[in-house]
Order: C-alpha cells, then structure tokens, then sequence
C-alpha cells in the first residue's frame, strides 16, 4: 500500500481518520469515492501507570509485587502485550528487571 499526503498528518491519540479517494488519468480527475464509513482511531503507547505497584509481602531472599492492569484509553488504543516490572534497593541508583523486558508478560501479580 502506498500512502501519499501533500502534507504531514498532525495525529493526536484517538482522533478519528476517515478517508476518500479519487483517481487520475489522460482525460482528468475522477470523482471522489464514497468516504469510509467507520473510519480508524489512532493509536499511540499506553499512558504511564496511574497506580505504583504494590508491595504485598517480603521475605528476607523474596518479595511479591501486584500491579493494577492498564485498560481503557490509557493502552493507547491497542492491546497491551506486557507488563516490565522493575526494582531496585534503596542505596542502588539502577532498576533490575524482574519480568516482562524481553517477553511477553501479562502477571498482574509477580513472586520474586
């Protein structure tokens, strides 16, 4: 499919895009084509977590996380693929990866 526009498209998330078209040959322009009749909703990455993950018990060598799923309009208008859950300690300056980095990751509720 080739996509063509005489000037960038300035989308913003959940806009509605419905199209028509026309064509062209030796004798001129066609009329425009009936529009789209349901057109698309963009889509863009989800919306940062509204809610802090929940430390729900810890053990000296373990610790279980839950984590509130993001619905609605905050996945950006696709499915949401994974869930990265990261930690760090206190006196750490970086985060580790305990799932969902490199995997497809749905866990709401993760033992470490």
């Amino acid at each position: 499919m080739l996509l063509v526009t005489e000037a960038p498209l300035l989308l913003e998330y959940n806009d509605l895009i419905v199209a028509k078209v026309r064509a062209n040959n030796a004798f001129g322009w066609g009329e425009y084509s009936l529009a789209n009749t349901e057109g698309i909703l963009t889509e863009q990455k989800p919306s940062s977590p509204s809610l802090a993950p929940i430390l729900i018990s810890q053990a000296e060598t373990a610790l279980t996380v839950e984590i509130t799923a993001i619905e609605g309009v905050d996945t950006g208008g696709s499915e949401i693929l994974s869930y990265n859950i990261q930690f760090k300690r206190d006196e750490d300056s970086t985060y580790v990866s305990i799932v969902g980095e490199s995997s497809n990751n749905l866990q709401l509720t993760v033992s470490q």
